[in-house]
């Protein structure tokens, strides 16, 4: 096991759908001591050139991921690319193409499903209030 592995319990996860979820204070603490977390893109070569082209252009690269450590405060421009950014290109990729099942992207279905809770709620309310009326009727 490594130093990365053994130290993952001291972290926890804590996730904020866009920065309006996220307090002052919180926002504070996390940059009270931003030298600590800061991590610096150093240019080394003409490795790293080739890297930021690879960004732009992610089709051979985007399977191969590896992140760093969590220890790391130092990495190359080509490291943050082809580690980081990569990344997140496949977490965009996942948010952004549809699905061969249903033609929809996540947040589409997500939307869809919504609609049909509130249709049915809607539905249910209406089927209620005519039932009421029926009975009073009657």
């Amino acid at each position: 096991m490594n130093n990365g592995q053994k130290n993952i319990k001291l972290y926890e996860t804590k996730y904020n759908k866009g920065l309006g979820g996220v307090a002052e204070n919180d926002i504070k603490k996390y940059f009270s001591n931003i030298k600590e977390h800061r991590i610096k893109l150093c240019y080394m070569d003409n490795n790293d050139d080739d890297a930021i082209e690879m960004a732009f252009n992610p089709v051979n690269w985007i399977n191969k991921i590896q992140l760093y450590e969590q220890d790391t405060r130092e990495i190359s421009y080509k490291d943050f690319i082809c580690k980081a950014l990569l990344a997140f290109c496949i977490m965009k990729n996942g948010r952004s193409i549809s699905s061969l099942m249903d033609g929809l992207k996540p947040v589409q279905r997500k939307i869809i499903h919504t609609c049909f809770k509130l249709y049915v709620s809607i539905l249910s309310g209406a089927t209620n209030s005519m039932q009421i009326k029926q009975r009073d009727c009657s």
